[in-house]
């Protein structure tokens, strides 16, 4: 908890003889939190409690299950096999020593103990444990961040691979959950993109015809039958929107009928037909 203060290192004493016992917790007490326990057994079965202690000081000779038989039970478990052991020993013969190491111990302690020996060998040992388990905790953390960061860039290349996009609509299948999303919010979903609308040009003329042609008489709403009809039209839009192209083309020279090339000011737009005119507002 933030703002508490740190909890000491943790040791554990695996000693059969009581007086042994409550002189290595008479000697480590003020620096570390320890336990005791008379047998392997007991040992073993406090473990799986899950309170797993930064060292254990185990003796080699006891009742039951010896120091290398628990020494092996806590080796071949994954939760207790970083724990580092510390053999409690009469024997000092090369053979045995080389055994303890065998068996998976990192030091060991000759009785009778010398208390500043003994303090400084398992203050070395805590020490070296709790620095190590601090970089585990900074190489899980840096795993973690590196697979939330190759999950978040999965996530963006999926942007390049085949999307499901219906050929109508232009909406995109969300395969996470099946759902079709407008592309825009799909892209946004997808990715850090930020997208702006607009209107193309091909667009603006299908859908808002009016503003590219804002004075042609097609546009306006003028069919054929209304311009060849509407003398006005002819008088009054033909001002600003369109033209007769040479006023009359050769036909009934009195003008009641005459082919038209009508063509739009604004959009260049060309039309061949027949209308019905009054010769006065072609002058």
């Amino acid at each position: 908890m933030p703002g508490s203060e740190p909890q000491p290192p943790f040791v554990l004493i695996v000693e059969d003889n009581p007086l042994i016992r409550r002189q290595l917790s008479a000697m480590l007490q003020s620096k570390y939190a320890v336990k005791e326990a008379a047998s392997g057994k007991e040992a073993l079965a406090y473990l799986k409690t899950g309170k797993i202690p930064d060292i254990i000081l185990l003796d080699i000779i006891m009742p039951g299950m010896d120091g290398y038989q628990v020494c092996m039970e806590l080796k071949d478990n994954k939760v207790t096999s970083d724990v580092p052991v510390v053999f409690l020993t009469s024997k000092d013969e090369t053979k045995d020593i080389v055994k303890a190491f065998e068996y998976g111990a990192v030091d060991y302690l000759i009785k009778p103990f010398r208390k500043e020996e003994m303090l400084i060998r398992v203050n070395n040992h805590v020490e070296y444990k709790l620095a190590r388990d601090y970089q585990r905790k900074l190489i899980e953390g840096k795993n973690q961040l590196i697979a939330e960061l190759e999950k978040a860039l999965k996530e963006i290349k999926t942007l390049r691979g085949l999307i499901p996009i219906c050929l109508h609509c232009k909406r995109i299948r969300d395969d996470d959950r099946g759902y079709w999303k407008k592309l825009e919010q799909y892209i946004g979903e997808h990715s850090e993109v930020q997208l702006s609308h607009g209107i193309c040009p091909e667009c603006i003329e299908k859908y808002y015809p009016e503003m590219v042609h804002p004075n042609c008489w097609e546009y306006k709403g003028c069919d054929m039958e209304e311009v060849e009809n509407c003398p006005a039209v002819l008088q009054n839009r033909g001002k600003d929107c369109w033209l007769v192209a040479g006023t009359m083309c050769k036909g009934d020279v009195q003008g009641n009928f005459a082919n038209k090339i009508v063509s739009c000011l604004e959009c260049d737009y060309y039309k061949f037909s027949t209308f019905k005119v009054d010769n006065e507002s072609l002058e």
